[in-house]
């Protein structure tokens, strides 16, 4: 050591010059902003999938449901007015043969039905969900008893002057049928 300095050694930094680091930083520092990797593509593409499919489900069953409940509203409609028609009929004994009979097929409303609908007697209907065959299911007799009143389908010997008229409604198709009760009294 002469002079009795001792020089300091320069590190590989200081060599380093300017122009390297700006290279070095050009193609480490970008890296981070190249784009999405193949795996989160394919993931993004399968939950977006599965979102869409499930859509188009829930879509479909809810067309399903909403026509399905138009029949029972077009049925529950139809059924009614058929019920307050054979209600506003005259009383008519079971002495008289199967009552009814004639009114069931008279009272079977044709005009203002719901748009698309017809209603007419079992096996003159189309078959299809919006064609509804109205019938007389039943009628049966009041026994004359009260702590609970009891009906039975044989005329009794003398009429009582009660009776249990259960109506049907049926979907030409046969995709839905429904009944409905109605008590006939004598005045």
């Amino acid at each position: 050591m002469a002079g009795g300095r001792a020089r300091a050694r320069p590190c590989r930094l200081d060599r380093t010059r300017p122009l390297d680091l700006a290279r070095s930083a050009a193609v480490d520092g970008p890296r981070d902003q190249r784009g999405e990797s193949l795996v989160e593509l394919l993931a993004t593409i399968s939950i977006v999938s599965i979102c869409v499919v499930g859509l188009v489900a829930a879509l479909g069953i809810n067309y399903v449901f909403s026509s399905s409940n138009a029949v029972v509203d077009h049925a529950h409609e139809i059924l009614s007015r058929y019920a307050e028609a054979l209600v506003a009929e005259p009383y008519e004994a079971c002495t008289a043969g199967a009552p009814y009979t004639s009114a069931a097929i008279n009272d079977i409303p044709d005009s203002a039905l719901p748009d698309g609908t017809t209603a007419g007697a079992p096996g003159s209907v189309d078959t299809t969900s919006s064609a509804y065959a109205l019938s007389l299911q039943s009628v049966q007799y009041w026994n004359g008893d009260s702590a609970p009143a009891t009906f039975s389908a044989s005329c009794p010997a003398t009429d009582s002057g009660y009776q249990q008229v259960v109506l049907l409604a049926q979907a030409g198709d046969g995709s839905y049928s429904e009944t409905m009760t109605i008590y006939k009294r004598r005045p």
